[in-house]
């Protein structure tokens, strides 16, 4: 991995520690971390208690409108994706479309879906918004 790859991916992790998204019992604190057994691209976590990408002024911003439907803010990437029951409230990763806990890493060897680039079976498997 060079230099400027490895920097940008360790002040990314910093920033997502420090700003975080509200965080909570029920939803990690969005924090990804890379190491040989990773993926090394960069990735935003989603929070599962607005939608809106994590570290982002609009995430769980006070006047943000919430969507009748889902309970998140209208327009995020997780409004109304339709998560089963055991990912609502949760972060996602948008690298692999998994719950994004604590210490969440991409899994190198996840086999990619086709249509939407998460890894297939993931819980936003063709579920995230373009």
């Amino acid at each position: 991995m060079n230099l400027l790859r490895w920097t940008s991916l360790v002040t990314i992790v910093v920033v997502m520690t420090l700003v975080g998204c509200g965080g909570g019992a029920s939803s990690g604190d969005g924090n990804t971390t890379a190491d040989a057994a990773t993926e090394t691209a960069t990735v935003a976590v989603f929070c599962g208690k607005c939608g809106a990408e994590k570290g982002n002024e609009s995430c769980c911003a006070a006047d943000g409108a919430v969507c009748e439907s889902c309970g998140l803010h209208k327009g995020t990437k997780l409004c109304c994706a339709a998560l089963a029951d055991e990912a609502k409230g949760k972060d996602i990763c948008s690298g692999c479309g998994q719950v994004a806990e604590a210490t969440h890493t991409c899994a190198v060897d996840g086999v990619k879906c086709e249509k939407c680039g998460l890894h297939e079976g993931s819980v936003a498997c063709c579920k995230l918004k373009g």
